[in-house]
Formats: C-alpha cells, sequence, structure tokens
C-alpha cells in the first residue's frame, strides 16, 4: 500500500522573545532518561541504521528522522507516527516504514512516495495495521529508497517507540505547556505531534520556532 504524504516546510525565524516565552522554551527540554513503564529501555538503540545515515548519494544532505539522542520515546498513540525531514537535494524516491517487535518480528509496514518532496513529513501506519501493545518495546525502520525499486544497500534510518496506557493527565493551560509536560516525562512523539500542531497554526511564531530548533533539530546537529 501506497500513501501521500504531505510535506510541512519550517523554516527558522529570527525573532526576539519576550522574558517569559524564552523562558518557557528552555524548559521544554526531553528528558533521556525517563523510566519506561512497560518494558525496560531497548537493549540497544544503535546499529542496522541511524537517524541521520539516510544519504543517497555522497553529494546530498542525508535523509533524517526526527528523533532524541536516545533514539527512543514513548507515545499514548496506538500506532507510531516517524516523523522525517527530507533536505531539498535527496534523490528519495520513496520511504519505507517497517515497525517489528523487540525480537524482531515483523509487525506492520506502509510505503510513502516522496519524489521531488522537501521539508518534514510525518509517517503513519495505517488503521487497517493493528494497535502497539501497551508497555511492550517495538523498533521502526525507514528504508530511503533511492530509484524506482528497494535496493539492500539502501539507506536505514532506526528507531525505538514503546506505547502507554493512556492516562488523566493535569489538565495543562496551554498547548507549549502540555508539550512540556510530554517532553519532561519521554513521551517524544507526542511531544513532536503538538510542537508541530503549533507550527502549522503558527509558522512564523519566534518562540515555537526556538523551541522547534532547541528541542527537536539539535539532536540532529550533534
Amino acid at each position: 500500500m501506497f500513501s501521500i504524504v504531505t510535506a510541512a516546510v519550517i523554516q527558522p525565524v529570527k525573532a526576539q522573545l519576550s522574558s517569559s516565552e524564552a523562558n518557557l522554551a528552555e524548559t521544554v527540554i526531553f528528558h533521556e532518561t525517563f523510566d519506561p513503564p512497560g518494558d525496560d529501555s531497548p537493549r540497544r538503540t544503535s546499529g542496522l541504521g541511524s537517524r541521520d545515515g539516510g544519504r543517497c548519494a555522497l553529494e546530498e544532505q542525508p535523509v533524517q528522522t526526527l528523533m532524541p539522542e536516545s533514539n527512543f520515546g514513548l507515545t499514548f498513540a496506538e500506532r507510531p507516527t516517524v516523523t522525517v525531514q527530507l533536505p531539498e537535494n535527496t534523490s528519495a524516491q520513496r520511504l519505507i516504514l517497517t515497525v517489528t517487535d523487540e525480537e524482531g518480528l515483523y509487525y506492520a509496514e506502509e510505503d510513502f512516495w516522496v519524489a521531488d518532496q522537501t521539508g518534514v513529513v510525518s509517517l503513519s501506519l495505517s488503521d487497517q495495521a493493528q494497535p502497539l501493545t501497551i508497555g511492550r518495546n517495538y523498533r521502526w525502520h525507514v528504508v530511503v529508497v533511492c530509484d524506482e525499486q528497494p535496493d539492500p544497500d539502501n539507506p536505514v534510518l532506526v528507531g525505538w517507540v514503546q506505547r502507554v496506557a493512556e492516562t488523566v493527565l493535569e489538565p495543562q493551560s496551554t498547548p507549549l505547556k502540555q508539550a512540556q509536560w510530554l517532553a519532561k516525562h519521554g513521551y517524544w512523539y507526542d511531544m513532536l505531534a503538538v510542537i508541530m500542531g503549533e507550527l502549522k497554526d503558527r509558522p512564523n511564531d519566534p518562540h515555537l520556532q526556538t523551541i522547534w530548533q532547541s528541542v527537536v533539530l539539535s539532536p540532529m546537529q550533534e
């Protein structure tokens, strides 16, 4: 099954922030050392690919997944959404998202056409895919298909996710306060969804741009 991906390009904006906005931006920090409520953290979160090794050619910028340094995060969602940044000069034609359990057993797969697209894209399993089991770790792979057909030498990006049972959260006064809570407790995928939703509504908000750069993009640059 092939899915059409809508790309949203997020451009950095330089502007002065109020002191209160700057303070909130500084406190939206993803905590890498959270304790997952289900399975322990994955035995290994690297190898068999990376967050930023997705080059189709040496002269191209890499396709990168938006993930924390640990490559692992929690979600309340039944099915994970993996977010990828496509550079302007990539020759990637398709992205294949595959999800397996911690033992490497097949779980679900989805194909996405991305030819001639750039910017930030979200890759989600279809509603037909079985929901993740609560409390279990899953590894996802994003194969960057550089030609018309997949090749064993295609770059592979890897990350981990654990679904957590939905719970009643303390009411938050703003979406960014919600993102702050999610970041503090290890919910990378949900935090990212909140920030991207706010950026979609207010793409030129300097406060949001600061959070985007410091929280989301900084792990990609290290």
